[in-house]
């Protein structure tokens, strides 16, 4: 399986980038060999899927985590995990990594592979830190609409990208907000400005 993912990664048609790391390597080679046999969307749903089920249960999640873990017991648990996604390729990656011992890497290649997916349909992430929620989804949608709009008529994104948008708290940064555009990073947050100012000052000391 992992063979036949690699020589699909190195020929297979999408023209994404591949992400760095070994999760960034796993996924890039189901993304390829996925899209390569015509199941993409519903390997990234069920991988998913798989993914927040890992993520939610503590149990498993100890498991997964477990380096004493026999082979036996980790295929064991890749079968649970797949037998209801009607997925060979997927049930085949998810005992890769068993074999391999990295079924603890599940939820970073989910991410990763979800990163890929967008890429390949010309979606950009764009990640919008706070201090603290929004009051209502209504001011939430709102202000994202706006921002969507001036990231449209921006350089950063071409004509046929389109924007998916993710919200994060992080009291953290004292005021302001934190934008995150695919790769870019634009700081206004109230954090950043002391930070430059206590580099001012001690740049003139």
């Amino acid at each position: 399986m992992i063979r036949t993912a690699i020589r699909y990664a190195h020929t297979g048609p999408a023209k994404v980038a591949m992400l760095p790391g070994v999760s960034g390597t796993y996924a890039y080679s189901l993304f390829q060999v996925s899209l390569q046999e015509k199941v993409l969307p519903q390997t990234v749903q069920q991988l998913d899927s798989i993914s927040t089920l890992l993520t939610s249960n503590p149990t498993i999640a100890n498991t997964l985590n477990n380096p004493s873990l026999s082979l036996t017991e980790r295929e064991s648990l890749v079968k649970s995990l797949s037998d209801k996604s009607n997925n060979t390729f997927l049930s085949n990656f998810l005992t890769t990594l068993a074999q391999n011992n990295r079924l603890s890497y599940i939820p970073q290649i989910n991410t990763d592979l979800i990163k890929l997916y967008d890429q390949y349909q010309g979606i950009v992430s764009v990640t919008l830190t706070t201090t603290k929620p929004f009051p209502s989804d209504q001011q939430r949608n709102k202000i994202g609409d706006r921002l969507s709009t001036a990231i449209k008529n921006s350089i950063l994104l071409s004509k046929d990208q389109s924007i998916k948008f993710n919200y994060k708290v992080n009291p953290e940064l004292l005021g302001g907000i934190v934008l995150e555009i695919g790769d870019k990073t634009i700081d206004l947050s109230v954090k950043s400005k002391v930070q430059d100012l206590n580099n001012s000052l001690k740049a003139d000391l």
